[in-house]
């Protein structure tokens, strides 16, 4: 039962790799992109690296109490770039 637990957790960290992998892929078509385009890039540029980085800390060995770690690094996370995201979307 662990064992399938962990491999949904390594195959949702091959998706986020793949999704790094097609976000700069992206990037470098922005210059003469549509709309579209930039919203996806937006999409996956918000979450991709932070849900990567919350899998990662959520198999580490040391037990860890995930609403403190909300409440101290994806909170002060969101609230900063939140608004920075939306100007960039909007413009």
């Amino acid at each position: 039962r662990y064992f399938c637990r962990y491999y949904l957790f390594v195959y949702i960290k091959i998706f986020l790799i793949f999704l790094v992998v097609f976000n700069h892929i992206i990037a470098f078509q922005l210059v003469k992109a549509d709309q579209v385009v930039r919203f996806v890039w937006y999409g996956i540029t918000i979450f991709h690296m932070p849900a990567f980085i919350f899998i990662s800390g959520y198999l580490s060995k040391k037990p860890q109490d995930v609403m403190k770690n909300v409440k101290n690094l994806l909170i002060p996370y969101i609230l900063p770039n939140f608004p920075h995201y939306l100007l960039l979307g909007i413009l």
